[in-house]
C-alpha cells in the first residue's frame, strides 16, 4: 500500500488534518500490510526552523503522533521515503523512532 503524501496536500493545508486522520484510521485497522509513505518530508520538517509556518509545525507534530500509533500496533510494516532527510525534525530521526535508516 502506497501513501503519497502529495495527495494529502492536494486539497490544501486546511484539509490536511482531516485527511490524515481519515487515512491513519484506516491504516490502524490493517493487518499484515506493507505501507510506503512516499515523499513524507513535508510532514516531518524541522519544527525549530524559523521560516516554517505554524501549520507546518502542527503537521510535523501530528505526523509523529500518527506514526507512533501505527508503530505501537505492530501489525504492519511501514517505510518512509524522502530525498530530504536532513530537513527532518530531529524527533523524526531520533533513535528508536525507526528500526533502520538507509
Amino acid at each position: 500500500l502506497t501513501i503519497d503524501t502529495a495527495d494529502l496536500l492536494a486539497a490544501g493545508l486546511e484539509q490536511v488534518a482531516g485527511r490524515m486522520t481519515y487515512v491513519f484510521e484506516r491504516l490502524l485497522a490493517l493487518e499484515k500490510t506493507v505501507i510506503l509513505f512516499d515523499e513524507i518530508e513535508e510532514f516531518c520538517l524541522e519544527r525549530t526552523e524559523p521560516s516554517l509556518s505554524m501549520q507546518s509545525r502542527m503537521l510535523t507534530t501530528a505526523m509523529l503522533t500518527q506514526l507512533n500509533d501505527l508503530r505501537r500496533k505492530q501489525r504492519c510494516v511501514f517505510f518512509v521515503a524522502t530525498n530530504r532527510i536532513t530537513a527532518f525534525d530531529s524527533a523524526v530521526t531520533r533513535p528508536g523512532r525507526f528500526d533502520m535508516i538507509l
